[in-house]
């Protein structure tokens, strides 16, 4: 039994109480569940979902959750998930994706000849703040059972989620690109740090076809990443049209950033990691 009750805790923890605190608000009532990406983003077949493991082959021997109809977690309250998710700022990640998918599966299946520069605007604030209640709200039944933990980079996701009108902090960057794996990854709380080299980068990865996101808390000034960022005007308004340029040419490797280089280390903890495989 030991070892079974060992193999159960290392399975990825989808369904939080029926009644508990919403992972974004803290409210404590009843939970719903929450399509991590959402329903819109390719997220609607059923899944398997693993915790991280390196490579992008599943691991055939790690525990399994099955998730129908998506991945998805009972974290949030209806609120959060139904009105300032769905209805306020996911049909624009939705639309952004819908827009690029078919870019991403071309650029990797070389099926057409595409320029290498692909314009399309958005509403970066809306985008961002989707991006944001996902990854709060994924691998997070611990908190949704327990209450809110307290820190500055959960506490700084959830202020700039909860209100509109804020700009996107000064401590916060989002990078995103073009991601055209058909697999669902989540890490959060990751610390990443290159050897022979000062600072970490610490913060949340979400991926699903057709984008990256790397959520960023405090980069170190001297550390560049050779990526577009999701909001570089952070005081931009939450309905402000902005053009962003996709580079088809700088497409990073299937499995960055969650899996280090030769002169990298990556921390994690496996609880707050899922990596969903569509059957």
């Amino acid at each position: 039994m030991g070892n079974f009750s060992r193999q159960l805790a290392k399975r990825v923890l989808t369904r939080g109480p029926e009644q508990g605190f919403c992972v974004i608000c803290g409210e404590y009532g009843k939970l719903t569940r929450d399509h991590v990406p959402p329903e819109g983003c390719n997220n609607n077949r059923d899944v398997v979902l693993q915790i991280l493991h390196t490579g992008v082959v599943p691991n055939s021997k790690a525990p399994k959750t099955f998730s129908q109809g998506g991945a998805h977690f009972r974290t949030l309250c209806e609120r959060c998930n139904s009105y300032r998710l769905g209805t306020r700022y996911d049909p624009e990640l939705v639309r952004l994706t819908n827009e690029a998918t078919n870019i991403a599966l071309s650029t990797k299946e070389k099926r057409i000849v595409l320029p290498r520069h692909v314009s399309v605007f958005i509403r970066p604030q809306k985008v961002a703040r989707s991006v944001i209640g996902h990854v709060l709200a994924a691998t997070a039944v611990e908190e949704a059972t327990s209450g809110l933990l307290s820190a500055p980079f959960p506490n700084a996701l959830r202020h700039y989620f909860l209100n509109e009108n804020e700009p996107l902090p000064e401590e916060l960057d989002i990078y995103f690109w073009i991601y055209p794996g058909r697999r669902q990854v989540v890490v959060k709380n990751s610390a990443k740090i290159s050897l022979g080299r000062r600072g970490v980068l610490f913060g949340h990865i979400l991926k699903f076809l057709p984008f990256g996101f790397w959520v960023l808390w405090k980069r170190p000034a001297d550390v560049s990443l050779n990526l577009p960022q999701l909001v570089p005007n952070k005081s931009i308004g939450p309905d402000q049209l902005e053009q962003i340029d996709l580079d088809l040419g700088v497409i990073p490797r299937i499995d960055f950033p969650e899996t280090p280089n030769d002169d990298e280390v990556i921390l994690l903890r496996d609880e707050t990691t899922s990596v969903g495989f569509q059957k």
